[in-house]
């Protein structure tokens, strides 16, 4: 029986992001995706529980056949650093998360006494302060790490090699604390699909061209600005690939380009008024990049 005692864990220590699967077969592209959305998770639920601190996860190694990448988090700032330790430890509430929301109920057992819960599944334990627990149970938008799941799943599920992911400790243990495989991947679906179920909100999708008048380069999820059938919108860009391909360098975009890409519209219902109202926008797909230059071929400028 293996135990993972978490009660001393720091943000510091970090995690490592496990493919379950063929080895050597990952794509970079699938990795890369899933392991930025996994570590948008952690750092949403970190923006949730310590509010006046952030983290930056920075990927610290590879494990063989690029089946593993270690991640740390590390604060942003001197003042930051002054205080991390006092933080809560995000790997603990995460798991207990996982556990609560993802993982059939009749597959492991909690005990839970006044400092700490025992997690048993498969005659492994793992041991989580009870303040963490109580935290992952407590988020004020438990919607928004849902989301995140969903954009790992979206990144690893259309790839063959890949047949679970999850979360190891040290890039040489042998398995994972937890492997998510797709009966679970099923269940961050619904999750997902219950968190967005409110009947005064909704999301409609429409294929549009946007020209673009701000870019902003950034490791963490920023809004762009575009100008959409005249009116200046701004929007998250969610597409994994055209990110992948802009960090790399192999997407280059500037001021005055434009996209044809499928726009995720949200929007609430006016009770007053009886009309449904756009709140937000995100792109989630890049459909086509269109450089300034292609666009003079068909627009003339006034």
């Amino acid at each position: 029986m293996a135990t993972i005692d978490l009660r001393n864990f720091q943000n510091s220590d970090g995690f490592v992001l496990h493919f379950g699967g063929r080895p050597n077969e990952v794509d970079t592209y699938t990795f890369a995706n899933a392991l930025v959305a996994f570590s948008d998770a952690f750092r949403e639920i970190n923006s949730q529980v310590n509010t006046s601190q952030t983290i930056e996860l920075r990927l610290e190694a590879l494990g063989p056949g690029s089946f593993r990448g270690k991640v740390k988090g590390v604060p942003k700032s001197i003042v930051d650093a002054l205080k991390f330790a006092g933080n809560v430890a995000i790997l603990p509430l995460l798991m207990s998360f996982i556990y609560d929301h993802y993982i059939d109920d009749d597959t492991f057992e909690i005990e839970v006494n006044d400092e700490y819960v025992i997690i048993t599944q498969g005659g492994d334990r793992t041991i989580i302060p009870r303040d963490a627990y109580e935290a992952s149970q407590n988020l004020p938008s438990p919607e928004r790490v849902h989301e995140q799941m969903n954009r790992a799943i979206d990144a690893v599920e259309d790839a063959p090699s890949v047949q679970s992911f999850g979360i190891a400790i040290n890039l040489n243990d042998d398995e994972p604390v937890i492997d998510l495989g797709e009966q679970e991947w099923a269940n961050i679906r619904s999750n997902r699909t219950a968190a967005v179920s409110d009947p005064k909100q909704r999301v409609e999708q429409e294929e549009v061209t946007l020209s673009i008048i701000k870019v902003i380069f950034s490791k963490t999820r920023r809004k762009w600005e575009f100008v959409w059938r005249g009116v200046k919108v701004s929007a998250y860009v969610d597409d994994p690939v055209f990110l992948a391909d802009l960090m790399s360098g192999q997407q280059k975009v500037g001021n005055g380009d434009a996209v044809r890409a499928v726009l995720d519209i949200g929007q609430e219902w006016d009770e007053n008024d009886k009309v449904w109202l756009n709140t937000s926008y995100a792109i989630s797909k890049v459909i086509e990049y269109i450089p300034m230059e292609q666009r003079r071929l068909f627009d003339e400028e006034p």
